[in-house]
């Protein structure tokens, strides 16, 4: 299990090709409230962050990831 600490949620969203609105979209929060959240250093959105990533990673298909999470919402 990857533990993702403050500093590198970011850096993790861009690994995973998507940008800080388009998660904070899918998490059904605003951007600011999303920017809020990572200041806070809040478990809950690293928890959050961390089943985005998994979602991400286990379909299937890399290139329509983020249309299948989008169809999801």
């Amino acid at each position: 299990m990857k533990t993702i600490y403050y500093n590198s949620i970011p850096a993790e969203l861009k690994r995973l090709g998507i940008t800080q609105p388009e998660c904070a979209k899918m998490l059904g929060c605003s951007l600011s409230g999303f920017t809020h959240r990572i200041k806070r250093d809040q478990p809950t959105l690293h928890w959050a962050i961390y089943g985005i990533a998994n979602y991400l990673e286990s379909s299937a298909n890399g290139s329509n990831l983020q249309h299948k999470l989008e169809a999801n919402v």
